[in-house]
This record gives structure tokens, C-alpha cells and sequence, in this order.
């Protein structure tokens, strides 16, 4: 697909930060899975999806025409500079690509593209907002209030919406009809509505606890694969390196 695109238009396919592990877990949970499986343990060493991920991310290292980038600067210079032709990421990047107004009318929004592999789809889920309460004293008072304010409130999602481009996963705000206006920028696609039915299309994965702790072994483990190391054998380590950190 990269290279069509190169030959097409000129640009590369997309940036790649080979530290970060974005679309690593981009791959990953469109396949389903997760670093801990169903009961929160540390799944790497036969995570089939993440070996897929692996074997995907280093293939579009070694051959496809990508922008290496080496931070959030980088990359959004990247996409707005109009030196890559698409940006895979969460719907959050659209504040991020809309600022660039000399682009207005040639984006468009797309599923992302699938694993080679049994069960993967084309959709996935990558970070968003939460809301948190501390453990301390009126815990269950504090849940209750989010709960009814900002948690069940459709005018909240609404609003940010309209101000800011802030694009919320609370399904009854879908039928707003904020949601359904056509966006301009992306040539009149109904960019957020098209969202909302993707996400009724992300698979369920539990995220455990130890999401980070198990993204920073993995980051430096597919490191060591785009230096040549064995996928099998550096996953293998990874699983270890992680049940001895989560002890």
C-alpha cells in the first residue's frame, strides 16, 4: 500500500517513531488481544497478535516509504507539512491535522488497515480520556457525581464537540445531530457520526493494570527486533522481564 502511495503521490505513507509503540498497540487490539489477558496476566510470549504486530511494524521499517520521526513535533510537522499522505492514530488527532487549513477538503477519514491474520479487524482503540476518583474519604460520593455530571451527560460531549473537536466515546451522544453535520475539512464526510459506528466495532480487550509497564518492555524490545533479534526469542524475554516487574 506504501509503495503505491510513494508512486501515486510523490510522499511518503505515513511517519513512524520506532520507540514508540502506538502502532504496535494499534495492530495488536484490532486482533483482539491485549499485553494481559482476561484474568490480568502478562500475555506477550504467545500473544499471537503482538508477534503479527512485530513481524508487521519491522516489515514496514525495512521496506515501506515511511517518515521516521522522533517526537510529537516531528510527527505532526509531518502530516501538516504534507510529507505523509495518511496519519494513523486515534480520533484525537483531528484538532491536530484540521489546524492546518491549506489542506481543507483533501482529508479523509478511512478504517485502518487490517493484520494478515485470523480474527484481526479494522478497528481499534488507541488512548482517550478518563475520569479518575482517588481513594480517599466520599469515594462513593465522588463516583456518583461523575457518574451523573460528565460520565451520562450528552450535552457535555456535545458542546466539546462544537468548541473544541473533541471526539467523545459515550455512545448516546452519537445521535446528537453535532454529530452527524458534515465536516468540511474532510470534503463533507460525516466524520464524527462515521466514528461513532466504528466504535461499536473495536474489540473488547481488558487493560489490566499494567498497561505501561508492560508498553515500556515492549518498546525496547522491538527495538532489539529492528536490530535483528529473533521475535520469538525477544518475546519470550519480554514475558519474563514483565512477570518479574509485575511480582
Amino acid at each position: 500500500m506504501g509503495k503505491k502511495v510513494k508512486e501515486v503521490t510523490g510522499v511518503d505513507l505515513m511517519t513512524f517513531d520506532p520507540s514508540n509503540t502506538e502502532i504496535i498497540r494499534i495492530m495488536m487490539h484490532s486482533a483482539g488481544s491485549w499485553y494481559t489477558d482476561q484474568d490480568g496476566k502478562p500475555n506477550l510470549a504467545d500473544n499471537k497478535a503482538l508477534k503479527k504486530a512485530f513481524e508487521t511494524a519491522k516489515e514496514v521499517v525495512n521496506t515501506a516509504p515511511i517518515t521516521l520521526v522522533a517526537d510529537w513535533t516531528e510527527f505532526v510537522g509531518a502530516f501538516n507539512g504534507g510529507k505523509v499522505a495518511t496519519v494513523i492514530s486515534g480520533c484525537w488527532i483531528t484538532p491536530s491535522i484540521i489546524t492546518e487549513e491549506s489542506q481543507s477538503g483533501q482529508w479523509r477519514i478511512a478504517p485502518t488497515p487490517r493484520m494478515d491474520m485470523e480474527g484481526s479487524g479494522n478497528a481499534s482503540n488507541l488512548g482517550g480520556s478518563s475520569f479518575y476518583v482517588l481513594n480517599q474519604e466520599n469515594q462513593e460520593l465522588a463516583k456518583d457525581f461523575i457518574t451523573k455530571t460528565f460520565a451520562e451527560s450528552s450535552e457535555l460531549y456535545e458542546n466539546i464537540l462544537a468548541s473544541n473537536g473533541i471526539q467523545s466515546m459515550f455512545a448516546p451522544a452519537f445521535e446528537s445531530p453535532v454529530y452527524q453535520e458534515p465536516q468540511e475539512f474532510f470534503g463533507g464526510q460525516k466524520t464524527n457520526a462515521i466514528l461513532g459506528e466504528w466504535t461499536e466495532e473495536v474489540p473488547a480487550v481488558d487493560f489490566g493494570e499494567y498497561t505501561w509497564e508492560a508498553d515500556s518492555i515492549v518498546a525496547a524490545s522491538f527495538a532489539e527486533v529492528t536490530n535483528g533479534a529473533d521475535i520469538k526469542q525477544t518475546l519470550d524475554s519480554a514475558q519474563e522481564q514483565f512477570e518479574a516487574q509485575i511480582q
